[in-house]
């Protein structure tokens, strides 16, 4: 199957505006992608469906950023935190 991921700027924790595309960057130098509990779809995503990542930021528009397989899927540590954005993680995906 094939699924859409989006990333978006956020503010961090100090009120500084965070772009999508260093957010974006910050998670695919860790092989993996975390998937939250407000993510739409995410009980379809499965081992070798195909993920299409795009980029959206007020500033420069959205356009899409890279493409990956799902090799792998993981449940977090109890205190495990990836980001700063306020929802829980539900698992992450190895790409």
């Amino acid at each position: 199957m094939n699924f859409l991921l989006i990333t978006t700027s956020y503010f961090d924790e100090d009120g500084r505006n965070k772009s999508a595309k260093v957010i974006f960057q910050e998670r695919i130098s860790k092989n993996r992608w975390a998937i939250y509990s407000n993510t739409r779809n995410k009980k379809r995503l499965k081992v070798n469906d195909n993920i299409i990542f795009y980029v959206s930021d007020r500033k420069t528009g959205g356009e899409i950023v890279a493409s990956a397989q799902v090799s792998e899927i993981i449940r977090p540590l109890r205190n495990e935190r990836f980001d700063t954005e306020q929802d829980t993680v539900e698992f992450f995906f190895i790409i």
